[in-house]
């Protein structure tokens, strides 16, 4: 009787473990969808709101320093804006040195001889010329005592901020005034030559 009851116990476990083997699964799901990352820029001179914007991911972006024809102890003036595309991510932006090419009809070279400095200003205020660079001036290239070579890229410690954009407007700009001057005391053998420079602005997006 005792074995009988004992095998009765033995089933009623086994009973007990086959209905614990019910399964139920359960499904998660999460969609996915990359941040956007696109910084146009706008050389209009003096600076319009409006544009010309472009990404100039392939072609540079003219500036207008109407240099032609500059002297020794002149300068020439250029406004650059930088904001990020509606919806992107807001991030940094890197000047760096320019590659310079000239005429190619030997030494000395106009490109090498140029100097350059840049600022940060607010259209509203000021201009883009002089007096931006004076007391107060806010420097991404050179100071207020130093010009430097067209080679010369911003401290890449010290990137320029570029504000987030809203959901279907363009980010705040980012105003830049480059300065570009030709040395008192330049070669006289510069004369009629020429030169071409360009700069390219790195990029970054914040993390998030």
């Amino acid at each position: 009787m005792r074995a009988v009851l004992a095998s009765g116990l033995a089933l009623g476990a086994g009973a007990t473990t086959t209905l614990a083997a019910w399964t139920d699964p359960t499904r998660a799901q999460a969609d996915f969808s990359a941040s956007t990352f696109v910084v146009e820029a706008n050389p209009s001179a003096p600076y319009s709101p409006g544009g010309p914007w472009a990404t100039h991911a392939e072609t540079a972006a003219e500036l207008r320093l109407a240099a032609d024809g500059i002297t020794p102890g002149s300068a020439r003036y250029a406004p650059l804006a930088l904001r990020t595309t509606a919806g992107s991510l807001g991030g940094t932006a890197l000047l760096g040195g320019a590659q310079v090419t000239g005429d190619g009809t030997g030494s000395p070279q106009l490109g090498p001889a140029l100097r350059y400095r840049v600022v940060t200003y607010e259209p509203s205020t000021g201009t883009c010329a002089g007096p931006a660079f004076g007391d107060g001036a806010r420097f991404v290239v050179g100071t207020s005592a130093t010009t430097v070579p067209l080679t010369t890229g911003q401290d890449p410690q010290r990137p320029l901020t570029l504000p987030a954009a809203g959901p279907d407007a363009p980010g705040p700009a980012v105003h830049l005034c480059l300065e570009l001057s030709l040395p008192r005391g330049a070669d006289n053998a510069l004369q009629g030559k020429t030169a071409t420079a360009r700069w390219q602005i790195t990029a970054t997006s914040e993390t998030t």
